[in-house]
């Protein structure tokens, strides 16, 4: 369903036209299905989290150390 909140404002779907012809964009089929599939597939092991991370969400590190502060 669509809301007042989703309607454009005078010129916007032109502008969005224009950019959507110039750059070639195409809606996707199954948007959903492909964002799942990408996080599926990322391997987030790489990612170095700051202490921040861990204390502001209170979990606890996977390295089972402690916040030295």
């Amino acid at each position: 369903m669509q809301s007042d909140d989703n309607k454009y404002v005078f010129g916007q779907a032109e502008v969005l036209e224009n950019i959507q012809k110039k750059l070639r964009l195409e809606p996707m089929s199954n948007p959903f299905e492909y964002v799942k599939s990408i996080q599926k597939e990322f391997d987030d092991s790489k990612i170095i989290y700051s202490d921040e991370y861990y204390d502001t969400l209170g979990i606890d590190r996977l390295d089972g150390t402690e916040n030295p502060k």
